[in-house]
């Protein structure tokens, strides 16, 4: 059995890997908007309108890959600096959803990968002394 310091340190590095693969995944949904989305509406000839049925749903898919974009990177950011459990824990189950809603597998690995480590009583104790620290 590992020392709880040992244990701390491969929790701190997890954290922060988990942390840049979800900086990585955010780049990733950037790009991937910026593709499917704004760049059709850019290149669109004015004079063509879109459908009521097409213009919904390219409003949604923009709403959902902008969220996806946000909440990737805010999930990084606290993951990373050992900030706010709760809102790791409910982020990496949003992350959960990629699959079905955007068609995309990353997000349940990483989403599924963040759980797990979330849920180690090591790692909530790192959350806790990082929250005691800040005061």
């Amino acid at each position: 059995m590992p020392s709880p310091e040992i244990r701390v340190n491969r929790d701190e590095e997890h954290l922060k890997l988990l942390g840049n693969y979800h900086w990585l995944v955010c780049i990733i949904y950037f790009l991937t908007l910026i593709l499917n989305v704004i760049i059709p509406l850019w290149i669109a000839k004015p004079s063509t309108a879109l459908s009521h049925k097409d213009g919904t749903l390219l409003l949604g898919r923009l709403l959902i890959q902008c969220l996806y974009v946000l909440f990737s990177g805010m999930n990084a950011w606290c993951l990373k600096r050992h900030k706010h459990w709760l809102t790791c824990c409910i982020l990496s189950v949003y992350e959960c959803s990629s699959i079905v809603l955007i068609h995309d597998p990353m997000g349940i690995i990483l989403g599924i990968s963040a759980i797990l480590k979330l849920k180690n009583d090591s790692v909530k104790e790192l959350f806790y002394k990082a929250k005691r620290v800040q005061g």
